[in-house]
């Protein structure tokens, strides 16, 4: 059998000295081993957690912000359907108007015809009595009524 370690003092064999080197060597691997996998656990939870808590404030104001932008959007198309309901509402009035005018001016044109017909028998019935002959066209008279009514319609 070969001596490892002996120590007269404590009764304990003697480590040789390649062993004992390899001993350390080997310890301190293992307490490498144990500080690096610990640290790194350590460095990831922190970094995990100062990640978490940077993605919650940033959600947190993109969320702000999201909220913001809608409430404006909202209120840009509240506006524009508003501006679009007063431009319909204007265009729909001036139709009207317009349709309004139209029929007048053909009650107009009628008015006038009428007149001109009327005109025409006067006409007619000064030349009768002018030359005492018969009218050369019988006209019939115009009927006032029908013309008060296109008028006032």
């Amino acid at each position: 059998m070969v001596t490892i370690w002996t120590d007269s003092s404590t009764n304990l064999p003697h480590m040789n000295s390649g062993i004992a080197e390899a001993l350390i060597g080997v310890s301190g691997v293992v307490a490498g081993g144990i500080i690096g996998v610990g640290g790194s656990w350590l460095g990831a939870h922190v970094n995990s957690r100062s990640a978490d808590r940077t993605t919650r404030a940033t959600i947190e104001g993109n969320s702000q912000d999201i909220k913001a932008q809608i409430e404006a959007s909202e209120t840009t198309t509240k506006a524009q359907i508003e501006s679009a309901m007063a431009t319909v509402t204007a265009q729909i009035e001036a139709d009207r108007q317009s349709r309004i005018w139209d029929k007048r001016a053909a009650v107009y044109v009628k008015a006038v015809r009428l007149f001109r017909y009327q005109q025409e028998i006067r006409e007619s019935q000064v030349q009768h009595l002018l030359t005492a002959a018969d009218a050369s066209t019988e006209l019939a008279p115009v009927d006032r009524q029908v013309l008060e009514a296109l008028m006032t319609s």
